[in-house]
Parts: structure tokens; C-alpha cells; sequence
């Protein structure tokens, strides 16, 4: 009997060995920054200056501070491949933003991550 069902059980312990000790694959979800709407003096909320790059910039908020209501362009979660090595946007980054009837504009669209608005 051992002869008989000794291989495919020594077949089955060498297996189990080797699953244990393989490495498992590791799928881990791109990482995301916090980039907050720093508005200019001269037209605060106008498209131009919501869409604009160089008015977002990173925050070191682990979460966002905005109340999402569609006013104001306040935070945007961007993903770490829009992200440039001195911490700004790159230029592929899109925004897209929106007039709300307070005469505002808010971002409702683009390549963020998700999307916080009124600040």
C-alpha cells in the first residue's frame, strides 16, 4: 500500500513545499497625492485660472478638507504618474472645470484621481 500511494503523496508534500516558499505576486494600487487650488488675487475662481497647473499645488493633508458642494475648485487626488519629481503637475495632467451659477468655476472633470469641491 505505501509503495502504491507513496509517490503521488511525496508528489503532493513536494508541491506543498514549493508553494509555500514561492513569492507571492504583490498588486498594489497606484499611490495618490493631495494637490490643493492655491487661487490668484486677480480672478480667483475663472476657468483660466482653475485649469490653470501651476495654481494646484501638493498638500500634505492625508485627507481632503473640502465640503464637496459645486462652487469652488478646492482639492484634487491626482495619481503619482501625473506627477512631476519637484512635486508639481505634469502637463499631461488634464483639468476640466465648469461655471457653477454663483459664477464660479469648479473642477468637474479631467485625469484626477477624484475630484473636491468648495473650499
Amino acid at each position: 500500500m505505501i509503495k502504491k500511494y507513496g509517490i503521488g503523496v511525496l508528489a503532493i508534500i513536494v508541491a506543498a513545499a514549493a508553494f509555500a516558499f514561492t513569492k507571492p505576486s504583490i498588486h498594489r494600487p497606484l499611490a495618490t497625492k493631495i494637490f490643493q487650488y492655491q487661487p490668484p488675487a486677480l480672478n480667483p475662481f475663472s476657468q483660466a485660472n482653475v485649469e490653470k497647473l501651476s495654481n494646484w499645488t501638493e498638500t500634505t493633508l492625508g485627507a481632503t478638507t473640502c465640503n464637496q458642494n459645486q462652487d469652488r475648485a478646492c482639492q484634487l487626488e491626482v495619481d503619482n504618474s501625473y506627477i512631476n519629481p519637484d512635486q508639481t503637475l505634469k502637463s499631461s495632467f488634464m483639468i476640466v472645470s465648469s461655471q457653477a451659477p454663483s459664477g464660479n468655476y469648479y473642477v468637474t472633470g479631467g485625469n484626477a484621481t477624484d475630484i473636491f469641491n468648495r473650499n
